[in-house]
């Protein structure tokens, strides 16, 4: 077994027993909490907060290594994406617009609207998730839980990725792709879905080689 994967599955087992001893809360609580819960300290802790989306991107790095190793990939984008899983998708899509919209930054705020948030939610789009009045004053979870949920439904409503990522920029075009010419702070659609596209080809080609 490769060192890194050594490493990875040994971080998942202690966190897994650490959840057992000490209580942490599974992922279906921390995403069914509200504002007043987490006031409360029923089923969160602001230490784990982000714990079990980093255990996703684990995992997912763990099997994209192996596949690229053992089947001799050579680090080929779409081979190493076909094999992902949908959930793996989900979470690779989210981590991807997360980068383009803030670097990442949880507590971001635009300069130019009232977006905020790792994901850049304008308050209207946000409405008061979890109690929150603006996606950069919730937690992590929250945030990812909000994005996780607006992916997976819109797939449902498109079954297209790239109409997935335009929907998050400029829902009124996603479904058209002769309108992705419209552009928002700066970005057409077609320009913001390539940019996404293109982070998350170099995140899988990350995942599958370090």
């Amino acid at each position: 077994m490769k060192f890194k994967t050594k490493f990875h599955l040994t971080l998942v087992i202690l966190i897994t027993i650490a959840n057992s001893l000490f209580g942490i809360p599974t992922i279906s609580n921390i995403e069914s909490a509200s504002a007043l819960d987490i006031k409360n300290q029923a089923v969160y802790n602001k230490n784990i907060s982000n714990i079990y989306n980093n255990i996703n991107i684990k995992y997912i790095s763990i099997r994209l290594y192996n596949i690229n190793i053992n089947n001799n990939i050579n680090s080929n984008t779409t081979k190493l994406r076909k094999t992902l899983s949908f959930k793996e998708k989900v979470e690779i899509l989210m981590y991807s617009i997360k980068q383009v919209e803030s670097s990442g930054r949880y507590k971001a705020k635009s300069k130019w609207s009232s977006a905020c948030g790792a994901y850049q939610y304008m308050p209207i789009t946000w409405n008061n998730y979890k109690g929150f009045k603006t996606a950069c004053l919730a937690p992590e979870w929250a945030q990812d839980a909000r994005m996780r949920g607006e992916v997976r439904y819109l797939w449902k409503k498109y079954g297209d990725w790239e109409k997935v990522i335009a929907a998050h920029y400029m829902p009124a075009y996603a479904g058209n792709k002769k309108l992705w010419y419209h552009s928002a702070g700066g970005l057409s659609v077609r320009e913001y879905v390539q940019r996404v596209n293109t982070r998350m080809n170099s995140i899988v080609i990350g995942l599958a080689t370090s």
